[in-house]
């Protein structure tokens, strides 16, 4: 087990979880180290049978590229989307949508990051109020307060995330605008970006935080094309 930089302490504890059961330390061994040349030389080792990967599209390829023969199992970046038609409960698709969107801050593979919403749906002030209302009454605080909805991110925001929660492109309006809180550089409230286009930044790029774009649709084999 070779865990990111960042997640040093939650491998050993699962790994402590796994040897107090009884796997031997033969069989689970845990290898806390910066990712380059560690994994580097894991992978291109001829005694490593495959690699089981959680991670991004990138580094995924940088591993059959080191080597092609491996058998990598991989879970890479996507862009996760939930579509609501103006059939469903109102409501309900907000409580779930704003959980799958904002619980751990957005980290998670699962996490939705794209809301199609048919016209009419997105065309409803009365709607649109909710949705919003309801994301500003997010809890955010630390991960210790058991009360918090949205807790910290693993580190401040940058890259493709940064850009994500911090510009608007052409047409897009914030519905929430995402904000620090209390001076924490990991401890952002929610954002809902509005009008996202097809083909945009929002649309096509895994943010993995807490950010979402919004995007109209005509009829459901529209809205699953552009998911698609």
């Amino acid at each position: 087990l070779k865990p990111a930089s960042d997640t040093g302490l939650p491998a050993y504890q699962i790994a402590q979880c796994f040897w107090e059961a009884g796997v031997p330390r033969s069989a689970l061994q845990l290898i806390p180290c910066s990712g380059g040349g560690a994994g580097k030389r894991l992978v291109t080792d001829p005694r490593i049978d495959a690699v089981v990967l959680t991670g991004g599209t990138e580094t995924a390829r940088q591993m059959l590229g080191l080597r092609p023969e491996l058998h990598l199992i991989a879970e890479t970046g996507g862009k996760n989307a939930t579509i609501v038609t103006s059939l469903s409960d109102r409501d309900l698709a907000i409580k779930h949508l704003l959980h799958s969107a904002f619980s751990h801050s957005g980290q998670k593979c699962s996490a939705t990051s794209l809301l199609m919403l048919q016209q009419e749906l997105y065309d409803d002030p009365t709607f649109r109020e909710s949705l919003a209302d309801a994301a500003e009454s997010l809890t955010v605080g630390s991960a210790w307060n058991l009360e918090s909805k949205v807790g910290p991110l693993i580190r401040p925001p940058s890259g493709e995330l940064e850009t994500g929660i911090k510009e608007l492109e052409s047409g897009e309006d914030w519905l929430v605008m995402p904000k620090h809180v209390d001076d924490n550089p990991c401890l952002y409230r929610p954002g809902i970006k509005w009008n996202v286009a097809p083909g945009s930044f929002t649309h096509k790029t895994e943010l993995f935080g807490p950010g979402l774009g919004v995007m109209p649709f005509g009829r459901l084999e529209q809205a699953i094309e552009m998911v698609n």
